[in-house]
């Protein structure tokens, strides 16, 4: 696999693209855990 991306339109490939998004969609599943803890431990 080629580290450089690709010159497309926006200068990245599917694969850099898909790569992305299921780091900011782990992200953001950590951050509501970590959110919804914090909720849970308050309310009590």
């Amino acid at each position: 696999m080629a580290i450089l991306p690709r010159k497309n339109g926006l200068g990245f490939t599917k694969s850099h693209l898909r790569t992305l998004v299921l780091l900011a969609f782990k992200i953001l599943l950590l951050l509501l855990k970590i959110s919804w803890k914090r909720m849970a431990f308050h309310g009590l």
